[in-house]
């Protein structure tokens, strides 16, 4: 009898019966029992091995999985006494029996994917048993082997050179390959040029999105390999690709803009160092931010929305990646993917071909802002913007010497000791809004440069404020401007606050205080933007 539930009880059992009294159980045993591991990468673990005529071997039937040791040839199974697998040459194996269960555990959860092909196959290995199928993990394969491998037949592991590279069983790299199994039974990407690439990326994307899963967010959730590179910081950056090891290839090396990919034979045609750039769009599509290269700042749709498109992409026989994948296709891949999740009008398939577009794939079809202030050039008049404290406040026409570039209009706050004053316009966020976004532009001058540790000591400040117009309720705020901050003309933002359109009226605030004595600083306030952007 088997029981697959994730408690204390799972196992599989076998009966003893006595063969005179059918009913009464003699003992009994469970054959797949929880075991201690002594990994390389994650340390102490507890996981799954299967006991077997009083022997342990590396079996998970909950993912009908096994890991063999490779470093004979032909392979054979790992054995222990004890439950313990501490031995030096069963810590690398550890990593990937505990790691294979991990990773299947999150396709299976968040993508409802069941094992490889859907189905819980391929599992061409015999078990310990003889008649159970299993799929095969290889470990210690080979001799200074510096990569894994997924085959139909199981995954081969290397075990590095020892010099610049430790044994390849990390969790993003077993995630990676993993990925390709995904992709053989789905896309089935060819492994060459941007095909290849799109393979490559696909499976870090995932490495990435199972380390999210997994364990906190950080800056090394988006490197990949970087457990096994002894020479250096990572094989490979999701969210910087150029910061990966320089292989000469191109000028920008491990390229994350189409403009910059790599058009030689190397590499089987650039499958390795193109990858980053289907990487950076998915980067940017979860996080947001813009691209190195230029382009629009973009609001990303999150990492929960981000993989459910790159899955299904994956993984759609209809309309998702194909043997033949190019980069664009991917593009039209993804966004097909977010419309059937998300819809065709949706926020995130709008948001999917604005990340492509930033890395040089397709264009970027922006729609048309809906501009909610007035007069947020403050050109030829100050209405119908309402200045408080008009001492401490004012506005300048156009034309006025001293202003803005060419002699534009603005709001001039501060220039004077214990001034206390405020800006402000009231607007509303429109019905059916995606995206609405805050940009203003602002300069300060000041000749307040009292230095404490080595840093200008902060008196003077415009703080800038979102408040219910209706209530005067404080709702969120934008980064303070200071006297720290003095120079030329700044562009801020995009602030995105559509998350406030249930409201009828808002107001945006710009407030300026400053201290009573030291130095004057005034602050320069232009083109004051609220845009509204609606996606079809």
């Amino acid at each position: 009898m088997t029981i697959l539930d994730r408690s204390e009880r799972e196992g599989l059992y076998e009966y003893f019966v006595n063969a005179r009294l059918p009913a009464d159980i003699v003992y009994w045993s469970n054959t797949l029992r929880k075991a201690t591991g002594d990994t390389l990468y994650s340390g102490p673990v507890t996981m799954t091995d299967r006991t077997y005529q009083s022997l342990n071997y590396l079996e998970d039937l909950n993912y009908y999985s096994t890991v063999l040791d490779c470093s004979v040839n032909p392979c054979v199974r790992f054995v222990d006494n004890d439950n313990i697998w501490n031995a030096t040459n069963q810590r690398a194996p550890s990593d990937v029996q505990y790691g294979f269960a991990k990773v299947m555990n999150y396709f299976n959860t968040v993508h409802n994917r069941n094992g490889f092909d859907g189905s819980g196959g391929p599992r061409p290995t015999l078990s310990v048993d003889g008649s159970t199928n299993l799929f095969a993990n290889n470990v210690h394969y080979g001799t200074g082997i510096n990569y894994a491998a997924w085959t139909v037949n199981g995954i081969n592991f290397g075990d590095g050179d020892s010099q610049n590279y430790s044994p390849f069983v990390s969790m993003d790299i077993l995630t990676h390959e993993i990925t390709h199994g995904i992709i053989h039974y789905s896309s089935v990407l060819d492994n060459n040029g941007e095909k290849g690439a799109l393979a490559e990326s696909w499976g870090d994307v995932f490495a990435v999105l199972v380390d999210i899963y997994y364990n906190t967010e950080t800056s090394n959730s988006w490197k990949i390999g970087e457990d096994v590179y002894i020479g250096g910081d990572a094989i490979r950056h999701v969210d910087f690709p150029p910061s990966a090891p320089n292989q000469g290839l191109t000028q920008d090396d491990n390229p994350d803009h189409y403009s910059e990919k790599y058009t030689g034979s190397l590499d089987e045609y650039g499958v390795h160092v193109n990858s980053g750039i289907p990487s950076k769009a998915f980067y940017l599509l979860a996080k947001g931010g813009s691209h190195p290269n230029g382009g629009v700042q973009m609001t990303g749709i999150g990492i929960t929305d981000a993989a459910k498109i790159w899955f299904r992409a994956m993984t759609n026989l209809t309309n998702g990646l194909t043997t033949n994948s190019l980069f664009i296709d991917a593009r039209v891949a993804t966004i097909l993917a977010s419309d059937g999740i998300f819809g065709q009008t949706s926020f995130q398939s709008h948001q999917v071909q604005v990340a492509w577009g930033l890395c040089g794939v397709g264009e970027v079809y922006a729609p048309d802002p809906d501009e909610r202030l007035l007069n947020g050039e403050m050109e030829d008049t100050e209405n119908p913007w309402v200045l408080t404290a008009g001492g401490s406040v004012g506005y300048v026409k156009k034309g006025a010497a001293g202003n803005y570039v060419s002699y534009k209009g603005h709001m001039k706050l501060g220039g004077i000791n214990s001034a206390a004053g405020t800006i402000y316009q009231t607007f509303s966020i429109p019905s059916g809004s995606d995206v609405t976004n805050v940009t203003y532009w602002v300069k300060v001058a000041s000749n307040d440069s009292t230095v404490f540790n080595n840093s200008i000591v902060v008196n003077d400040r415009l703080i800038i404020e979102l408040r219910d117009a209706s209530t005067n309720q404080f709702l969120t705020e934008f980064p303070t401007i200071t006297n720290a901050d003095q120079g030329a003309y700044q562009f801020y933002g995009p602030f995105d606050i559509n998350t406030y359109i249930n409201y009828a009226s808002l107001r945006l605030d710009f407030k300026v205080i400053t201290d009573s004595n030291w130095g004057i600083t005034t602050f320069f306030l232009d083109d004051v933007s609220v845009s509204s952007y609606i996606y079809k």
